[in-house]
């Protein structure tokens, strides 16, 4: 997939089943030296869900899925 890892995980996630809201914050965790990307889903303070992305080699992203937390 083309774009940014962050903006792909809003649609990517919800796809998945996870719903998304409009005032989630989806931002990119983990270690910048890293070869992967995390995105995570921030809900009222709180991580919700964290998406994982790898790089194609050719620009793009391939999308390796999520965790979800449950909501208390």
């Amino acid at each position: 997939m083309e774009g940014d890892p962050v903006e792909l995980s809003r649609t990517s996630i919800a796809g998945a089943g996870f719903p998304v809201r409009d005032d989630d914050v989806l931002e990119r965790a983990g270690y910048p030296e890293a070869e992967g990307v995390l995105v995570r889903v921030v809900r009222s303070g709180r991580v919700v869900a964290i998406g994982r992305w790898q790089q194609d080699g050719r620009g793009g992203w391939i999308d390796r899925g999520a965790e979800y937390c449950e909501e208390s």
